[in-house]
């Protein structure tokens, strides 16, 4: 009698033993998972910017030579303090510029006037070399405009380095920017940056004064 409580106890301690390690592993799976999230956004090809179509009225078609253009936005958790997002994108034309704002003023809100960096490539040719500077200009966003909004004032400084472009002729653009959960613009040394925190998940992604989407990319990645 006392064996079969002894094995029941054994059993009971077993099961809860057990149930233990998968709670441990599905909490670890979870928060493997919370490192890494990717958004994808898509426009038809004849789809036109209601912003800036009295400026540039070519569809997305004549504008980067798809049919249908994508966007894939990945944020990838690095450490306790660093971020990446790779942004990629069947542009087959022209590699455009490509602009990130986060809540800049930690409203919980994109707001119009909030700073964030536009990052672009200019390409360089020397009597000895060519290459390629990757740059980054301060940007303030501009009003809504039928439903959308873009860059609208630029402050005169250009950072150069900070991330990388890498073109493929039958895929298109791969962005890759490392961001900090801390002081985003300091670490630039930029004269009059603002030292801004990444406390939110709002962001804004534009390219090119073509298209632009604003989202939460998950608090889990920043936490």
């Amino acid at each position: 009698m006392i064996s079969k409580k002894i094995s029941i106890a054994v059993a009971i301690c077993l099961a809860i033993l057990l149930a233990t390690v998968v709670a441990y592993v599905y909490i670890q799976m979870s928060n493997a998972q919370k490192n890494n999230e990717t958004f994808t956004f898509s426009w038809e090809g004849d789809y036109v910017s209601p912003w800036h179509d009295w400026i540039d009225n070519r569809t997305i078609e004549e504008r980067f030579g798809v049919t249908t253009f994508w966007m894939n936005v990945t944020f990838e958790r690095i450490n306790e303090t660093n971020l990446v997002i790779t942004v990629k994108m069947n542009d087959l034309v022209k590699g455009g510029s490509l602009g990130i704002v986060f809540d800049e003023n930690q409203n919980g809100e994109i707001d119009e006037g909030d700073e964030g960096l536009k990052y672009g490539t200019i390409l360089f040719s020397t009597v000895s070399s060519n290459g390629t500077f990757y740059t980054a200009q301060r940007v303030f966003l501009g009003p809504f405009r039928n439903g959308q909004r873009f860059f609208e004032s630029f402050a005169f400084c250009i950072i150069q380095d900070i991330h990388t472009v890498d073109f493929d002729p039958d895929l298109g653009y791969t962005w890759t920017i490392p961001v900090r959960f801390r002081n985003l613009y300091s670490e630039f040394h930029v004269p009059n940056c603002t030292e801004v925190e990444l406390i939110k998940d709002l962001i804004h992604v534009e390219y090119e004064f073509a298209v632009a989407v604003e989202f939460r990319f998950g608090m889990g990645l920043i936490e």
